[in-house]
């Protein structure tokens, strides 16, 4: 699974594409939970505040490498090309637009040239 969500080839389902988000979203606000709660007797961020927040980074750093993959896998299954993530470069209005069209529009019902339909 994780080569699956690791890679830009081929489509992601809406489905996929909510349960990464989603998770992303959890597991950030978990981190940040832990990381700003002082009275949470955290074992890492007692021997070293660094370490603790170096680790976040990795964290935040692969969730949202992992939701630009498959985003990027979303937008191949509407049969758009990939470059068109670059529109989430527009503040505000791009990202929704980003995200309203690849978290609610029907995937390519056929084969594209992304790869085979990942609906069957």
């Amino acid at each position: 699974m994780v080569k699956r969500i690791m890679t830009m080839d081929g489509r992601a389902t809406r489905t996929e594409f909510w349960m990464i988000h989603l998770f992303s979203y959890l597991v950030l606000i978990a981190g940040i939970a832990f990381l700003s709660a002082p009275q949470i007797k955290i074992p890492l961020y007692m021997i070293n505040p660094n370490l603790a927040l170096g680790l976040f980074v990795a964290l935040f750093c692969i969730c949202v490498a992992s939701q630009i993959l498959v985003g990027i896998r979303r937008i191949h299954d509407l049969n758009i090309g990939g470059w068109a993530y670059g529109i989430t470069m527009i503040p505000l209005v791009g990202f929704a637009i980003y995200f309203l069209s690849a978290g609610f529009l029907k995937s390519h019902p056929k084969d594209n040239r992304y790869g085979p339909s990942p609906v069957r």
